[in-house]
């Protein structure tokens, strides 16, 4: 197996978290600097600069001449760039649209994952453990910024319900160092392990982080506002997760521990950072 590289070069996948899914799976092919002679190109996006940078990518003769066998993975909240042509492989943790459209324009969504501040929290596999070992003492639990994308209504003097750990937090995406980010993202995590559900709106994008990390620790999602869900031909979503419940009849949800149990195996399944990325590779690799 041969991976080429557009607007990069093999060095970009010394950084496995931002060269997906190719970086994961660096054992499984052998670089190739003349992109005519690989089986995949790989497109070297920035997060931010997605949409712009492909646009003059998809420019170029190597793309025109490659454009069936390039890739590219993005986690911005609107990449509109994986509409704009039906060749290329987009992998998309925020898709814009639905199933059906997706398809036709050869987008394959993936679970919202923190990059490498994700990739190191998931090495503490103690922590994990601690996570899924912890008493529920709420029902519901929503830690965030709610001043966006319509989550005003998580607010609890609009839900009105018992027992609801709400929090409201300043933005983290100004916070670069790693052990300070995760070190967040470890007490997020253990306030969310200690909740039956979690509310899991989408964002700026169409996805949600809390979403997998819910899944992670054992607490139940509830999921609002996805456009689609990463390998809905293996999983079945509403067996791990509540899907656009309505927020008048809360009251009507049952903790089921088999329902968070079966999210916590599909976490260590498919939503583990090395695991989706394989997974998807082989995929790929299948596809063609």
């Amino acid at each position: 197996m041969k991976i080429s590289v557009l607007n990069g070069d093999e060095i970009v996948f010394n950084n496995p978290a931002a060269s997906r899914p190719f970086g994961f799976n660096k054992e499984k092919f052998t670089f190739c600097k003349n992109p005519y002679d690989a089986d995949f190109v790989y497109i070297n996006l920035d997060y931010l600069k997605c949409n712009e940078e492909f646009r003059a990518i998809k420019n170029t003769k190597e793309f025109k001449d490659n454009a069936k066998r390039c890739v590219s993975w993005t986690m911005h909240d609107t990449p509109e760039y994986a509409y704009e042509e039906t060749d290329s492989t987009k992998i998309v943790c925020q898709p814009l649209h639905s199933s059906e459209i997706n398809k036709k324009f050869n987008v394959i969504p993936a679970p919202l994952q923190m990059r490498h501040f994700e990739y190191a929290l998931i090495q503490d596999k103690d922590f994990i453990n601690k996570c899924r070992k912890q008493d529920k003492i709420y029902d519901f639990i929503f830690v965030g910024q709610t001043g966006y994308a319509g989550r005003e209504v998580f607010r609890p003097h609009n839900l009105k319900i018992e027992n609801y750990l709400f929090r409201e937090t300043p933005p983290i995406y100004s916070i670069n160092n790693t052990e300070d980010r995760v070190a967040l993202l470890k007490e997020f995590c253990l306030e969310l392990s200690k909740a039956q559900f979690c509310f899991c709106p989408r964002g700026m994008g169409s996805s949600s982080f809390r979403l997998y990390q819910s899944l992670m620790v054992g607490t139940i999602p509830l999921v609002y506002g996805m456009k689609d869900f990463p390998f809905s031909d293996k999983i079945k979503w509403d067996d791990i997760a509540i899907i656009n419940h309505p927020l008048q009849e809360l009251q009507s949800i049952k903790y089921d521990i088999d329902k968070a149990l079966l999210g916590v195996r599909t976490w260590d399944e498919y939503f583990s950072m090395p695991k989706t990325d394989s997974l998807i590779f082989d995929e790929l690799v299948n596809y063609e």
